[in-house]
């Protein structure tokens, strides 16, 4: 709007919503027979029809009538360029020829409105009227976006080597992303020199801030050829610079895709998205040090108790070949804070059974355990824990009868050691028939 209107439709543009938020009808001005000289006010009320209809692909085409008759009535050059626009949309390429007829007769210095000629003669297919035409401009403005639009002129008549060189030569001049685009798509497509497309792209992103579009096209050619680490670095590229978390998903599954545990555990590392993941593929490694920092991290940076509660299943995991007393206090005080604070089956259960296995203090143990089972009580490990809870009270009956609850469901080889050291306890007992 500000383009030809200037500042002083802000207010009736203001006045426009006003009304429309009232849902106030108002009488439309006779567009064929207003008198143009009596009616300011019906001029200002078509103006703002027009500009409300114009983004409207219904309504384009009555936006279009307005901007022609009031450029016939008043003949300024505003509303006849708003018209011509409109008309190219909505590929009226007659109502454009006339506009332009009228136009260039009244205005014919005006750029603008020579290259909106040049538009009308590559439809009509006179390319050496459209090439004098632009090289004219060129002559004047040796902008980028007259190259461009040379650029198009020959790039309309498949003359794609030439098209080429002056895309290149507007896209030196602004580095603007349009021009970008046209030089890509004429090297993959048209050219098919895909790979020069892709360091079109590469070298832009690299030296330029760079839009979505720009790697939503590189993509899309890294798709077409299966090229699983372009999308991971260009997938990664954008989680880093716009932090959408659809993108770091793209990442991890291209990697899981490639069956790449370590790229997906570096990538988690270096980006700092979901610390929980990261735990979870450290802990599956084996690599319980490093998990136990992600959890102290978090920890400190959430206070969240949940992640005391996995320091201490760390630590115990990362030193139970070199269990201590010193450690075992360590992890101890971890999980009694844990347990105070929040009643989670999983932290009941593991600070209760290393309670009972380390002979700690084994009927507070199995009472955790039991705290565990009421909030899960068909868990085969709780279950396994609470057996051996009785076992380590010298309840080896009632541990039994834990056992045969699972020992069936399970090939875990601890809960089949944990039963064969039952049953014994029974023999020796005599309680085992």
């Amino acid at each position: 709007m500000s383009r030809y209107f200037g500042l002083g439709l802000l207010f009736i543009f203001t006045i426009c919503f006003s009304a429309c938020s009232l849902k106030q009808e108002r009488p439309k001005p006779d567009l064929d027979h207003f008198d143009i000289n009596e009616s300011r006010k019906d001029i200002n009320f078509l103006i703002l029809e027009a500009l409300m209809n114009q983004h409207d692909d219904v309504n384009q085409t009555r936006s279009l009538q307005i901007y022609e008759r009031l450029y016939n009535k008043t003949q300024e050059l505003p509303y006849l360029m708003e018209a011509l626009r409109l008309s190219f949309d909505l590929d009226d390429h007659v109502r454009a020829s006339r506009l332009l007829d009228s136009g260039l007769k009244k205005f014919p210095q005006n750029d603008q409105l020579m290259k909106f000629y040049i538009n009308d003669l590559l439809h009509n297919k006179e390319y050496k009227k459209a090439q004098h035409i632009i090289h004219k401009l060129l002559e004047k403005d040796k902008s980028s976006e007259n190259y461009a639009i040379l650029a198009y002129v020959y790039h309309f008549q498949k003359e794609y080597k030439r098209a080429l060189l002056y895309y290149k030569k507007a896209y030196s001049l602004d580095l603007g992303e349009d021009i970008l685009l046209k030089i890509v798509n004429l090297l993959d497509e048209n050219l098919h020199q895909t790979k020069k497309a892709v360091e079109y792209l590469e070298s832009h992103i690299r030296l330029q801030k760079s839009s979505k579009e720009i790697y939503y096209k590189l993509l899309q050619i890294y798709g077409r050829q299966t090229d699983v680490g372009g999308l991971i670095s260009t997938f990664k590229l954008l989680y880093k610079n716009f932090s959408d978390e659809q993108f770091a998903k793209k990442v991890i599954e291209l990697y899981m895709y490639e069956k790449d545990k370590s790229g997906v555990i570096d990538f988690l590392k270096q980006s700092g998205y979901n610390p929980d993941m990261l735990m979870d593929l450290y802990a599956e490694d084996e690599q319980y040090l490093q998990a136990q920092k992600v959890a102290k991290k978090q920890y400190k940076k959430t206070k969240n108790v949940e992640y005391l509660g996995r320091m201490a299943i760390y630590e115990y995991e990362a030193n139970k070949n070199n269990i201590n007393a010193k450690i075992l206090n360590s992890i101890s005080k971890k999980f009694e804070e844990v347990v105070e604070k929040m009643q989670l089956p999983l932290y009941l259960n593991y600070y209760g059974y290393l309670l009972i296995d380390h002979e700690v203090d084994i009927d507070k143990g199995v009472r955790y355990v039991q705290m565990a089972l009421e909030k899960e009580p068909d868990s085969i490990y709780y279950i396994d824990s609470l057996a051996w809870g009785y076992y380590r009270q010298g309840k080896c009956k009632d541990a039994l009868t834990q056992m045969e609850k699972i020992i069936n469901k399970s090939n875990e080889e601890e809960i089949k050691k944990h039963h064969r050291i039952i049953k014994e306890c029974l023999k020796k007992n005599n309680e085992f028939k």
